[in-house]
């Protein structure tokens, strides 16, 4: 019998009557059968939602049979509200697509556990949906620079790149799209953000809907990732 903790991330119908869960664990990305969750009769028919952290005792071979889950957190408060739950939604997608990639995945499990108890109970959570998209990017290792030029090592007079993957100098600032030190400077705050403060940033919302729009553009350049979710968030937000 294996026993784990997990978000579940994704879940996919086998067979008739069972579905297959994806799960997010402290050693990344772990897949259970759950059988007959799809009958109403099912006591794991209301429990197997997407974005609810579960212990799940399993055995078999290969992929497991779910035996027992216990909800740790059902993040009731984020499901009610539309907007939370989808931009909750697009961070699992992100996972669920970077979760087999080497990287500190017991940091990162932890660390989305104490960042969804910010939004279940926060209205300025938008923050810290970004934030945890930046620090995703640095435990993928493919952080942007953000103190100097990522070709020469200047740090005067920078501009930042998406495609360059940071900041640029005026000697090296390609034709692209720039953004400005100003606005990266908001973006380095929720990056280097300790979740053991207070939230006490100060970002207006035309920064924020620009920092979505710079990562939605570093995520697509660099990674090949758009989700369905931020496509859905696109159209109740309006941008």
């Amino acid at each position: 019998m294996t026993k784990f903790t997990g978000f579940i991330l994704k879940r996919m119908d086998y067979k008739e009557s069972s579905k297959i869960l994806f799960c997010y664990t402290e050693s990344g990305k772990k897949s259970v059968l759950v059988r007959g969750a799809n009958r109403l009769s099912s006591p794991f028919l209301s429990i197997t939602e997407v974005l609810t952290l579960v212990e799940i005792s399993s055995q078999g071979k290969n992929l497991e049979t779910v035996k027992e889950i216990d909800v740790i957190a059902a993040y009731g408060n984020i499901k009610a509200d539309l907007i939370k739950y989808t931009y909750c939604l697009h961070l699992l997608e992100l996972l669920y697509q970077v979760s087999e990639a080497e990287m500190d995945h017991s940091k990162l499990f932890h660390f989305l556990t104490r960042l969804l108890l910010r939004i279940e109970v926060e209205s300025d959570f938008i923050p810290y949906c970004l934030m945890f998209e930046s620090k995703l990017l640095y435990l993928l290792g493919i952080q942007p620079e953000f103190a100097r030029c990522v070709v020469c090592k200047k740090t005067n007079n920078l501009r930042f790149v998406v495609s360059e993957g940071g900041m640029c100098c005026p000697n090296h600032l390609p034709l692209q799209k720039s953004y400005p030190p100003e606005l990266i400077k908001k973006w380095v705050t929720l990056y280097l953000y300790n979740l053991d403060q207070p939230s006490g940033w100060e970002i207006k919302q035309e920064e924020l809907i620009e920092l979505r729009h710079v990562l939605d553009e570093y995520y697509r350049y660099h990674l090949s990732i758009e989700t369905t979710s931020r496509k859905l968030l696109s159209n109740l937000l309006g941008y």
